[in-house]
């Protein structure tokens, strides 16, 4: 008897010393958000969704958070979405993010933004953990730690798999929005969507798709090969696949026509949102409907979703969640969304 007291009291200590250290990693970890940027809430948010509730899954780097607005997928189609899309996400963390989505949902769709499969040079390490630090303990993370770490010069293993070491010294930077997202005070309301409010005012160059041989000269293999395995993932758990891009002068003919191919290899859908055909049928000026030179502001983004959200709703046996249970988690976000929205067209005046 007094050995499983003492057996208890180990188990006790260890259990509370876990949760210790797990609630100074939260607190310590850097919280990515600027201005209208906040991939900390896209991640932190994700795992509040109710399980098995997302219909729709949109994935992908800044363009892709800047892009989909899910709010508006679910009040104009009755999709049930969530925009996973997070800054400066590679597609060895898109993987693992898709991972760590089929643990607790299976979506009928998955919404796959390209830009980072035809990348071509490496992002610095601190823009690459933007991605990485807020997915929650697990395999998963392990996984992708070990996988970066043994690929990527600059990458620790140290600061991957004892992150405390790293950000130990972040004391004297702590503030408020720090306290504030431990205790979950986070952008829950937008499903992920980021809405941006500065107006590019420059026109983009007209794309001529015309020639399909062109291909870019160097690109990341690892990135695009890692696409591929995201599409396979999707498929092994029975979701459809399509693939976009989004609307912005980096984009090129050989980029496209590189995506292009894996998309017929895979027999996915890809809508190339710089295709000419495209931006005059949804009415996009990259003048006025453009925060930068690569990210859609809200104005882009409402278009963009819009053509998005009828696609999705004839070619895919997606649910109208409206006016029904499964819409509680939309209806309750509806007031803080539309005051995010309001804010965002009167920030957008001074720009």
């Amino acid at each position: 008897m007094i050995y499983f007291k003492r057996f208890m009291k180990v188990i006790v200590f260890c259990f509370i010393t876990v949760l210790m250290i797990y609630g100074i990693y939260h607190l310590m970890v850097p919280k990515y958000r600027e201005f209208r940027w906040d991939s900390t809430s896209t991640a932190m948010a994700y795992y509040e969704m109710p399980k098995q509730s997302i219909e729709a899954l949109v994935i992908g780097s800044s363009v892709s958070t800047a892009a989909v607005d899910s709010m508006q997928l679910y009040t104009d189609y009755g999709i049930a979405s969530y925009n996973l899309s997070q800054i400066s996400e590679p597609m060895v963390g898109t993987y693992y993010w898709m991972k760590e989505v089929y643990e607790d949902h299976f979506p009928k769709v998955v919404v796959i933004e390209v830009q980072i499969a035809t990348r071509q040079k490496e992002k610095r390490e601190e823009l690459y953990r933007k991605a990485y630090d807020h997915m929650n303990f697990g395999v998963n993370k392990l996984k992708w730690a070990y996988q970066h770490c043994s690929t990527t010069e600059d990458a620790s293993y140290l600061d991957y798999f004892f992150p405390l070491y790293m950000f130990h010294n972040r004391w004297n930077e702590l503030s408020q929005l720090d306290l504030d997202y431990c205790l979950g005070d986070i952008n829950d309301y937008t499903k992920g969507y980021n809405a941006l409010v500065k107006t590019y005012r420059q026109e983009r160059k007209e794309l001529d798709f015309s020639d399909t041989e062109k291909l870019p000269k160097g690109y990341s293999k690892v990135d695009y090969a890692y696409l591929d395995k995201v599409i396979s993932l999707c498929q092994s758990h029975g979701s459809e696949v399509v693939l976009f891009k989004t609307t912005n002068t980096t984009w090129t003919t050989a980029k496209h026509n590189l995506i292009q191919q894996l998309a017929d290899k895979d027999d996915v859908p890809f809508i190339d949102f710089n295709d000419p055909a495209l931006i005059k049928k949804i009415g996009l000026n990259y003048a006025t409907d453009a925060n930068d030179r690569t990210h859609l502001n809200y104005l882009g983004a409402a278009k963009l979703t819009g053509y998005l959200g009828k696609y999705l709703t004839k070619n895919y046996d997606l649910e109208d969640i409206r006016n029904t249970k499964k819409a509680e988690t939309y209806e309750n976000a509806l007031p803080e969304y539309t005051a995010y929205m309001k804010e965002a067209e009167s920030l957008h005046q001074n720009y």
